[in-house]
Parts: C-alpha cells; sequence; structure tokens
C-alpha cells in the first residue's frame, strides 16, 4: 500500500496533468484556428492571383490564336488566290440567267472577302453591277439617286 502523501502526490501530478492537457488543448484549438485563418487568406490570394493569371493566359491564347490564323492565311490563302476571289468578285455577273447561282456565289464571296467592299451601298453597286443590262437598266432608271431610298 501507497502511503496518503504519496496518494496526494500523485492525485496532484494527475490533476496537474489534465491542467497541463487543458492548458495545451486549448493552445492546439487556437492554433489550429489560427491555421485555419492563414489557409483562408492564403486561398484568397491564391483566388485573386489566379484571376489575375486566367485574364493573363486568357491574353496570350488569344494572341496565340490570332498569330496560328494570321500564319494560316499567309499559308493557304496565297496572295494570289485572295487576288483572284478579288478579281471573281468585281467581275461576278449573271450568266444565262441563272440567278440563284449567282446571288449564292455572290453571298460566298462577300462572306469570304469581307473587307472589299466598305459599306452596303458599295456592296448593292457590285451585286447590280453583275446583272444583266435590261434589269441593271431597270434598276437604275428608277432615279435611286441612293440605294438608300425605297423602290416604287
Amino acid at each position: 500500500e501507497l502511503p496518503l502523501e504519496r496518494i496526494e502526490e500523485i492525485e496532484d501530478k494527475i490533476g496537474g496533468l489534465r491542467n497541463g492537457r487543458i492548458i495545451i488543448h486549448r493552445d492546439f484549438n487556437r492554433l489550429e484556428s489560427e491555421l485555419e485563418e492563414a489557409r483562408t487568406q492564403i486561398a484568397g490570394l491564391q483566388k485573386k492571383q489566379m484571376g489575375h493569371d486566367d485574364k493573363v493566359v486568357l491574353a496570350r491564347v488569344k494572341i496565340s490564336t490570332l498569330e496560328m490564323i494570321i500564319e494560316d492565311i499567309q499559308k493557304y490563302c496565297p496572295r494570289t488566290e485572295v487576288k483572284k476571289m478579288e478579281d471573281e468578285f468585281y467581275n461576278l455577273t449573271v450568266k444565262e440567267n441563272d440567278f440563284k447561282t449567282y446571288v449564292r456565289r455572290f453571298q460566298e464571296l462577300v462572306v469570304l472577302c469581307p473587307t472589299m467592299v466598305p459599306n452596303s451601298e458599295k456592296l448593292m453597286e457590285i451585286f447590280i453591277r453583275g446583272l444583266p443590262r435590261s434589269i441593271e437598266g431597270n434598276v437604275t432608271a428608277l432615279k435611286t439617286q441612293t440605294l438608300r431610298k425605297p423602290l416604287p
């Protein structure tokens, strides 16, 4: 058997250990909270940085895409081919009264050569120029000084 003093001493040590454990546990909880706050701050900073990086990456992707498009145009659409399309566009006419084919090809060339005609008025002039003389004469005889006026 242990003497009473020894038992009390052991009880005090156990009680002290409990107190120490409580203190350590409180400190651990406080550190854990601080660590979680730091993680939250870091995540916020990373999100801000990623947002900034995303914009930079997006700009780089756009630039590289445009560079690839330019290279493809230079590679697959040599200037001679573009010139042929431009010539066809300006010299396109209705053949054998086939208006559907004329309109379809005219629309294709407008899409393929979008910068050739500065505005819709000029585009209409080119379209009318390709019509047969009889139709072209009827359109121009309507006294439309600008093509924006409605036809009677």
